[in-house]
């Protein structure tokens, strides 16, 4: 019997090895998986502070060009009034250049009018004075 006992015990010690071999390498896979999880989470972490971070810079960015967005369409009101300004001015310059252009004309008028007045004033004083 105690060759059967001896025979048993070493079934017994075998699966025992095999058992702790097993248990060994599922340990062994279950470490490498924590430090796959452990890196799979430091990437993660890792990432969502380079999101935040890219989130944070788009707003600067966003509100940056908001800003010279305004600071443009101000100056393009300004220079559009002083367009309108402007031409409303030159309006005014030309209804008085059209006025003087007018009254160059009449004053021309007159002119030739007097002119021609005094010449046949000044032929028939001539010809009554001789």
């Amino acid at each position: 019997m105690s060759t059967i006992l001896s025979a048993r015990e070493r079934e017994v010690q075998n699966m025992l090895r095999q058992k702790e071999a097993e248990l060994k390498q599922a340990n062994a896979e279950l470490e490498e998986r924590g430090k796959l999880l452990y890196k799979t989470k430091v990437a993660i972490e890792q990432l969502q502070s380079e999101l935040t971070a890219s989130r944070k810079e788009e707003a600067v960015i966003r509100e940056e060009a908001q800003r010279i967005c305004d600071e443009q369409a101000a100056e393009l009101r300004q220079a559009e009034e002083q367009l309108s300004a402007v031409e409303a001015a030159l309006q005014q310059r030309t209804n008085q250049l059209q006025q003087l252009q007018a009254r160059v004309a009449e004053l021309q008028s007159e002119a030739e009018s007097s002119r021609h007045e005094q010449r046949t004033f000044g032929s028939a004083r001539a010809a009554k004075e001789r």
